[in-house]
């Protein structure tokens, strides 16, 4: 019975529910039937063309979902004292995501993701983006999301080149936070600006004492080369990809401690702080071959405490054998203010192997790879902490190894 029959069916019962003396309900019930019916009889649309979705006829409305899934199993290698726990293994579930993306009106944009935690399953909120874009190249966006600092942070961790990001990231990284942010899309040229609660401070409601008085946060970029921006959303560059480069910087200040309401709110009243971040960036795509590097500084200044200045640097690379294996190798380093109590530099090492098993598409990815930190995590223990995602356990040794294998699928 096709849909035609099915609404032609759904109005004679209408009139003979009329005729009968039928109930409200009843019509209201094969009206909103036939009126479904007749609503995609009429072009209404759904599948997936890369995403699934479903979307009006003529695309005004669309709906995306999206997931991912890293699968990953852990072997870490390192010296301990008593106990004497060398090594620690297993398998973890490390993302497991559900995303809904789409736009309303053809005006403004949406996407909400959501993430299993990987200790207790517990769902919760990642990203909540409202946008929306203009003729003029200018793009106004609000929500939960990442500032725009650190482009391995803002890099998806579906199209990292590793298994994870670097060590060096996650002591200098920005996180998600709630805020407004204005940008501008040229040919070559784009800068985004934004207003915020902070570095790291996802999920926090607006009298929370983590958060900053106030934040702000600005990057520039420049492409170099024809193709489109959409190449920079990873770091691979696939051997029937286009080829280019950019270089990219970004600037952020806040202050804390002047605002946190803790007599109508409760908790602890942060101290006094400033903290300005700087960073610069540079990557090329090369068809079959790619080569990024960036540079990061931090300065923290607490009132009534000491004045720390943090560096940090990567490097990484990665090259096609075919079109379906990669390899890659990744330097990065940690330089701790020499007044830190536990501040000796941190470098890391890793290389490692991406199968796609679609060329061209990181949907379905296996990686494997090692890292090997050269330096005992204790050392640097004041910024350097342990951190079990990525693969850094604690430790007063040098030559921890940590080897990864990893299965992602996306949808």
């Amino acid at each position: 019975m096709n849909s035609t029959t099915h609404s032609c069916l759904a109005i004679s019962l209408i009139a003979g529910a009329a005729l009968a003396g039928g109930t409200d309900a009843l019509e209201r019930e094969l009206l909103a039937d036939a009126g479904a019916r007749t609503s995609f009889q009429a072009g209404a649309t759904a599948g997936h063309d890369g995403k699934f979705f479903l979307a009006s006829a003529d695309g005004a409305y669309r709906l995306n979902v999206t997931g991912q899934v890293q699968f990953r199993y852990n072997l870490n290698s390192r010296d301990t004292t008593a106990p004497d726990e060398d090594l620690s293994n297993g398998f973890s579930a490390r993302r497991t995501k559900l995303g809904f993306e789409g736009v309303v009106a053809d005006e403004f944009d949406f996407k909400i993701v959501g993430a299993f935690d990987r200790d207790g399953g517990a769902f919760e909120l990642e990203d909540a983006i409202l946008s929306r874009e203009f003729d003029n190249g200018i793009q106004l966006t609000w929500g939960q999301f990442k500032s725009p600092f650190m482009r391995e942070e803002s890099t998806s961790s579906s199209v990292q080149l590793a298994a994870d990001r670097s060590a060096m990231n996650e002591v200098f990284n920005q996180d998600r936070t709630q805020g407004v942010q204005l940008g501008y899309e040229g040919d070559q040229f784009r800068v985004m600006g934004m207003v915020s609660d902070g570095f790291k401070t996802p999920n926090t409601p607006y009298y929370a004492t983590a958060e900053s008085d106030v934040a702000l946060t600005g990057r520039v970029e420049l492409k170099l080369g024809d193709a489109a921006w959409k190449i920079h959303k990873d770091f691979t560059s696939f051997r029937e990809g286009a080829t280019g480069a950019l270089i990219g910087a970004a600037l952020h200040w806040q202050t804390m401690g002047e605002t946190a309401n803790t007599d109508s709110f409760g908790g602890t009243a942060p101290t006094d702080a400033d903290m300005v971040s700087y960073t610069i960036d540079a990557g090329y795509e090369g068809g079959g071959w790619n080569l990024f590097g960036a540079f990061v500084g931090r300065n923290s200044d607490t009132s009534g405490g000491p004045d720390y200045d943090d560096f940090g640097a990567m490097l990484q690379g990665g090259v096609f054998l075919t079109d379906r294996w990669e390899l890659f190798g990744r330097w990065d380093a940690v330089f701790p203010d020499d007044s830190r109590s536990a501040g000796e530099d941190f470098h890391t090492l890793t290389v490692g192997a991406n199968h796609y098993f679609f060329p061209g598409s990181h949907a379905a990815k296996f990686t494997a790879d090692m890292q090997w930190f050269l330096d005992d995590q204790a050392g640097s223990g004041s910024i350097v902490r342990v951190n079990e995602g990525i693969g850094l356990a604690p430790t007063s040794e040098d030559d921890q190894l940590s080897f990864r294998l990893q299965m992602q699928l996306l949808f």
